[in-house]
This record gives structure tokens, sequence and C-alpha cells, in this order.
């Protein structure tokens, strides 16, 4: 008889166990989840970071870039007004006078396409940072 009761108790001893070392092991899963989840967060958060901090640089260069070409321009626009006084007073060709023109609009091109590369830079750095 005090065989059958040790068994009774050893069954009734070992459902609670079980229970805590399932629970035990939930939690540590739930846990390493948690872990997981917030080293992804940071990650995330880091790579939006550097994307802020590249749109960002991308932008100031392109700023910097229409600058110059700004300055291309008023430089051509200023070579072709020597050259046609020069060309107007016989001592330049054609050619010299066709070229400081094509110069001028080759300065204005590229200022028209800088200009559009820093509104795009822009556009991309203020979506990244709303």
């Amino acid at each position: 008889e005090g065989f059958k009761h040790n068994g009774l108790v050893f069954a009734t001893l070992s459902v609670p166990l079980t229970q805590a070392w399932e629970t035990y092991h939930k939690h540590q899963k739930q846990d390493i989840e948690l872990q997981m989840a917030q080293i992804r967060l940071e990650d995330v958060s880091q790579q939006m970071a550097l994307q802020q901090r590249q749109a960002y640089n991308e932008a100031t260069e392109a700023a910097t870039l229409v600058e110059l070409k700004r300055q291309a321009v008023s430089d051509a626009e200023e070579n072709l007004a020597e050259v046609r006084s020069y060309y107007q007073a016989g001592m330049l060709g054609t050619s010299d006078f066709l070229e400081a023109q094509t110069l001028l609009q080759q300065a204005q091109n590229d200022l028209y396409d800088q200009e559009i590369n820093l509104r795009l830079k822009v556009a991309r750095f203020k979506q990244l940072t709303q």
C-alpha cells in the first residue's frame, strides 16, 4: 500500500514540474524574441540614420555643384561677350564665335541638369527625414 501512495505523490508532483519547465522555456523564448526584435529595431534605426546622412551629403554636394555650374555659365557669358566684340571688329572668325555660343549653351544645359539633380537630392532627403 505504501508503494501505491508514493506513485500517486510522484504523479501529482510531475505535472507542476512539467508546467513550470514549459513556462520557463516559453519565457526564455519570449526574452530571446524580444532581444532579437530590439536588435532589428536598432539596426533599422542605424540604417535610416545612415541613409539620412548620405542624402544630406548628396544634397549638399549637388548644391555646391549648382553654384559651380552657375559660375561656369557666367564665365561663358563673359567669354561670348568678349568673342562677339572681337568677331564684330573682324578680329575673330565665325568658328570662334560659334564655339563661344556652343560653350555657353553647354554651360546652361549643365546648370539645368545639375539643378534637376539638386531637386531630386533634396526631395530624397525630405522623404527620408519626414
